[in-house]
């Protein structure tokens, strides 16, 4: 049966071993891509396929992290991984986004272009500060009006 390509580059096989090292740490400065899968699953390999070109057009600035389910059944079960293939995205030590099953190679980048769009829209930088504090549009005791405690009965 066909496997994946050895390790390129930007491309790290995560075992318990290096799981901080290789995954996590990565993941605090840049997105790293998951790939759960398994050398049984054809869907498995061309997927980690298509993943390894995707990565590849990042050029660094995407890794891939891939962890064999089969023989890393601990890291797959750290995730939570039920369905092979999985593909994951993490972020800031954190899942950003994913997927279970194979994708069509638009559809992945898609959702990489949707995450990369989101991480720009957060990095703008922040309009300039004014001197004075913002004075509310309304009175603040017209909407603090339901924070008011409700009488009942006569006092």
């Amino acid at each position: 049966m066909p496997e994946l390509s050895p390790p390129a580059s930007a491309v790290v096989d995560i075992t318990p071993a290096n799981f901080e090292t290789g995954l996590l740490q990565p993941s605090l400065t840049q997105p790293v891509l998951v790939l759960f899968w398994t050398p049984r699953s054809e869907a498995s390999i061309s997927l980690g396929s298509a993943l390894e070109s995707i990565t590849a057009d990042y050029r660094g600035a995407l890794p891939l992290a891939r962890v064999d389910v089969d023989a890393q059944a601990q890291v797959a079960a750290m995730f939570g991984v039920r369905s092979i293939p999985t593909v994951i995205l993490m972020r800031e030590g954190q899942p950003a986004d994913g997927f279970a099953g194979a994708l069509p190679e638009a559809e992945i980048r898609e959702m990489l272009g949707r995450q990369c769009r989101r991480r720009a829209s957060r990095k703008w930088p922040a309009t300039k500060q004014r001197s004075r504090p913002r004075r509310p549009s309304k009175p603040l005791h017209a909407c603090n009006r339901s924070l008011r405690p409700h009488r009942s009965g006569p006092n």
